[in-house]
């Protein structure tokens, strides 16, 4: 697993893919493709994220967020929250 962690995007893509296939409720879309594309360059590469709440959730429950020392937001109020904090 720890060849895994040298390569973000693809520890990021197995780790969402793993985190979704424990949910056998919630079927897989094709929209599903495009948010973990964008999230597994997103996350090792920006401070901040903002995702739908459920890949968000499932990004932060993932523990991306800290490993990768990013904010990943799920809800357009806490994208204006963060970068009001950073204007203050």
């Amino acid at each position: 697993m720890s060849v895994l962690r040298d390569l973000p995007t693809i520890d990021i893509l197995a780790e969402l893919r793993c985190q979704k296939g424990a949910n056998p409720a919630r079927r897989w879309t094709a929209n599903d493709y495009f948010d973990i594309v964008t999230l597994r360059h997103g996350v090792p590469n920006c401070d901040i994220v903002s995702a739908d709440k459920f890949w968000a959730d499932l990004s932060n429950r993932a523990g991306l967020g800290e490993r990768y020392e990013t904010k990943i937001l799920g809800r357009p109020s806490a994208l204006i929250e963060v970068l009001q904090d950073l204007d203050a």
